[in-house]
């Protein structure tokens, strides 16, 4: 179970719900269920015919399914209680179709979070041994089972310089980056139509455009000065949009020379050709 003590909080679009302040009416934590070490598994077999055993299949992890169960503590009217928890629900409310991010601290470590949605209604009910507060329970689901540490990593990568990046963490973790003709800020530059982006440590790679020996097949890449395309290398969702949030350039990706690499734990030796590179990445843990 994770530590039920230490600063947290859920952000979403509408604000922060922010736990175990020690104000009045505070939302104090007082159990979390479905958070560390508890991803479940997918784990497929088939039996061996005619013999003994079974034939093992890959395995995945699912989705996490944190329950953060707690009080809310009195204030100095019971209409402060009652703001309290109609400012909680309206905040949970507009993460049921949209992430947000749990975030905690736990002791001797750096912040970390995990990307939630709603997953079912809160329930807020009496607490039978003392009339002064009300109980809640917040059903949340986790599609990414990763753990980050909230301080992100970024990294610049030229052509014909391979950079170093080191997740901290003890899982892979999938970074997002962007693709531009020169280095961020400004990114000025020769105009990009391919690239080849690739982790030397697991020797995974990402071929774009005229990088490609199948270039005629795919949508043509121009990324010119001053913008850039991002990537997101996954595993829930692996996009390629101009500028973050505009054209649509994954047809630019050749699909079958190109894997959405991840950071395994330890040091990655990074390199690009055709692009520069500026890397994000968050450590990631189990």
């Amino acid at each position: 179970m994770a530590e039920i003590g230490v600063a947290q909080e859920i952000d979403t679009a509408a604000g922060n719900v922010v736990f175990n302040t020690g104000d009045p009416g505070e939302l104090r934590v007082t159990s979390i269920t479905g958070l560390e070490g508890t991803s479940n598994t997918r784990s497929p077999v088939d039996k061996v015919p005619q013999a003994d055993g079974m034939y093992p299949h890959r395995f995945f992890r699912d989705a996490r399914y944190p329950i953060i169960n707690g009080v809310v503590m009195p204030t100095t009217s019971i209409s402060g209680r009652q703001a309290a928890i109609d400012d909680m629900l309206g905040k949970l409310d507009s993460i049921w179709q949209a992430d947000g991010r749990y975030l905690w601290t736990p002791s001797n470590a750096a912040q970390r979070f995990i990307v939630v949605r709603s997953w079912g209604e809160v329930t807020v009910t009496d607490d039978s041994s003392n009339p002064f507060v009300k109980n809640f329970s917040i059903p949340l689901i986790a599609p990414d089972p990763t753990i980050y540490t909230a301080a992100e990593t970024d990294t610049q990568i030229v052509p014909g310089t391979p950079a170093t990046i080191t997740n901290a963490g003890n899982r892979k973790s999938f970074p997002v980056i962007e693709i531009a003709p020169g280095s961020n800020p400004g990114y000025s530059g020769t105009t990009v139509t391919g690239f080849t982006l690739t982790n030397q440590t697991t020797g995974l790679t990402v071929v774009a455009g005229d990088h490609s020996a199948f270039t005629s097949l795919l949508l043509p890449l121009s990324i010119t000065t001053g913008n850039f395309a991002e990537l997101v290398m996954g595993p829930i969702r692996q996009t390629f949009y101009s500028n973050g949030d505009q054209a649509n350039l994954l047809g630019a990706i050749s699909m079958v020379e190109s894997d959405f690499w991840y950071l395994q734990p330890g040091d990655n030796v990074i390199t690009v050709s055709g692009a520069h590179a500026y890397v994000k990445s968050n450590d990631g843990w189990a």
